[in-house]
């Protein structure tokens, strides 16, 4: 999003290396993934977030497992939280499918977005992501990923698969902390509110 960050400098890197790449102002979060999701060709579908990481492998395990499970919908995996100098906190549970099903909507705790991987064909048609949605957007799409499929193909991996990054300015440690200000925890709560 035109950030100045050493995304881009990271970027130039490794650009022969990628198909498509731009830096340029959007709406959001959500409006930059919706944006970089119209370009895909690719047949499993994840996003990661800038100051996170997956574990080396990865890749070549997540296409694996998809390979050899052709009727596999969505791969989930656990994760490590890392600090800002990537040293390990915790290692933490994946994505959960509750039972019955329905328990699952809207629930907040189920679905860990960066360990957590889909079929193409299956999530083209959930998309877009609620571009007025700034910190739920991926709990939204998950519950609506439910709804349509219900009957869908889960697998879960017990091992890390991403190194999730919690520091005092994530949005993910702003939501849960209640040292900082109430106003970013209200917005976040009423999102969560609008599921229902």
């Amino acid at each position: 999003g035109g950030s100045n960050d050493n995304s881009i400098e990271i970027i130039k890197k490794y650009e022969e290396k990628l198909t498509y790449w731009v830096s340029e102002k959007d709406n959001g979060q959500s409006n930059a993934i919706n944006k970089g999701f119209k370009k895909l060709t690719g047949d499993i579908f994840n996003w990661l977030n800038s100051d996170d990481y997956l574990e080396k492998g990865s890749l070549f395990k997540i296409a694996e497992q998809f390979k050899n499970n052709t009727k596999l919908d969505v791969l989930a995996f656990d994760f490590n939280e890392i600090n800002e100098e990537s040293k390990f906190i915790s290692y933490k549970k994946g994505t959960e499918i509750l039972s019955p099903i329905e328990k699952s909507i809207g629930h907040i705790r189920p679905l860990i977005q960066p360990a957590t991987f889909f079929k193409m064909e299956k999530i083209r048609f959930i998309f877009p992501l609620q571009e007025s949605l700034h910190y739920t957007m991926d709990f939204e799409m998950w519950s609506r990923f439910i709804l349509k499929y219900q009957n869908f193909i889960f697998k879960k991996i017990d091992e890390p698969i991403v190194n999730f990054r919690i520091h005092e300015l994530s949005k993910t440690n702003q939501h849960f902390s209640s040292d900082l200000p109430t106003d970013t925890s209200n917005k976040f709560l009423q999102e969560i509110n609008s599921f229902f």
